[in-house]
């Protein structure tokens, strides 16, 4: 009898990467009006620039804006072609649009890069995937580009990558469209801006979120801590929405009054960690080509935007001075360092006892 040999193990398919999805036009942007006359005019006049910079605080809309800039650059304004195109796009299944992301590294040939902390777009991420992309021939015709690149979060390129990118700056290929999305501009070498039209976008005012929180049928019971939080930027009121953020203050503020007063035994440190290490443990899970690491510098960054809030509150009404503002930072500046979360959001506890000018209620 044949000796049955043991089929080897299947191994599932890696999820693909975030997809560039340009379903929403530029009419359908909330906010941002300026900009997008601007954008408009560049499209009738047909004069475009092979760079841009889109820039501005993190969420107000920059990677939106871009996809849909990039749509309308890709889409024949009549058939044939025209239906085809805006299914793709809607689909995050155009050939030629292509995002670049820190996330990328987790699906490249490299064992290296897979492994990285995600803390940076490395040079390796750009070579394989930004410049097969820009070289290939373009797959649809018709539209005003023949195909455009969005690199999302461009000022955590590497220094190498940024130098790396500038050669594709200075000899770009015809016709080919390239949007950073930066939001730290100023961590960008000054001779990618140089190359680059830049667009300048603000956080909405109130009356344009509060539209967008019509638009996603936000109830009242949110309304108010969303608008707080997110501070005219509707990718964090989406963000903080989605992954219950937008509860951590109704745990968070009465523990930080307690440290303001001194009446903190470690409970402000514990939450913190806590509220931090279950986010970052679930946006794992959900998102498999995140890193663990970046994923720990989200989720601090979102209880330390939480306390931020808060104190900015406390600021204008008088009650704390400018040094709970800086207790902000250097937690920030520890937990950056590596430092076990526990104790650097003690330090802030500590901290924030010292900059109460009038007795917390």
């Amino acid at each position: 009898m044949a000796k049955r040999t043991r089929k080897a193990a299947v191994r599932e398919p890696d999820p693909l990467p975030e997809r560039a999805v340009a379903a929403g036009s530029l009419e359908s942007i909330v906010g941002h009006d300026e900009a997008i006359n601007f954008l408009r005019d560049t499209l009738r006049a047909g004069r475009l620039p092979h760079a841009w910079m889109f820039q501005g605080p993190m969420g107000v809309g920059k990677r939106t804006l871009a996809l849909a800039y990039a749509a309308a650059l890709l889409t024949p304004e009549t058939d044939p072609g025209r239906q085809e195109a805006l299914d793709l796009l809607a689909a995050g299944a155009h050939p030629d649009l292509v995002l670049i992301s820190k996330e990328l590294a987790a699906y490249s040939e490299d064992a290296e890069l897979r492994k990285a902390k995600q803390r940076n777009i490395p040079l390796g991420v750009l070579k394989e995937f930004f410049d097969t992309a820009v070289a290939r021939t373009a797959s649809l015709p018709g539209g005003l580009a023949a195909k455009v690149c969005v690199i999302d979060e461009a000022h955590l390129l590497a220094r190498e990558g940024q130098n790396h990118l500038l050669k594709t700056l200075e000899e770009p290929p015809p016709r080919t469209v390239i949007i950073l999305v930066a939001d730290k501009p100023h961590d960008l070498l000054p001779t990618i801006h140089s190359r680059c039209q830049r667009l300048r976008l603000a956080p909405l005012s109130s009356e344009a979120m509060e539209h967008w929180l019509d638009t996603q049928g936000v109830v009242a019971a949110d309304r108010h801590v969303v608008s707080r939080l997110a501070e005219g930027s509707p990718g964090v009121a989406d963000l903080m929405l989605r992954t219950g953020v937008a509860s951590w203050p109704g745990r968070l503020d009465p523990l930080a009054h307690a440290a303001l007063t001194g009446r903190d035994a470690g409970e402000l440190a514990e939450a913190c960690a806590s509220l931090a290490g279950d986010w970052s443990e679930a946006w794992v899970k959900q998102h498999p080509a995140a890193s663990k690491d970046a994923a720990n510098r989200r989720a601090h960054g979102l209880v330390l935007s939480v306390l931020g809030a808060w104190v900015r509150q406390l600021m204008r009404d008088g009650s704390v001075s400018p040094a709970a503002a800086e207790a902000i930072t250097r937690c920030w500046g520890l937990l950056d360092r590596d430092v076990q979360p526990r104790f650097a959001y003690e330090a802030l506890g500590q901290h924030l006892a010292l900059s109460a000018l009038t007795p917390a209620r």
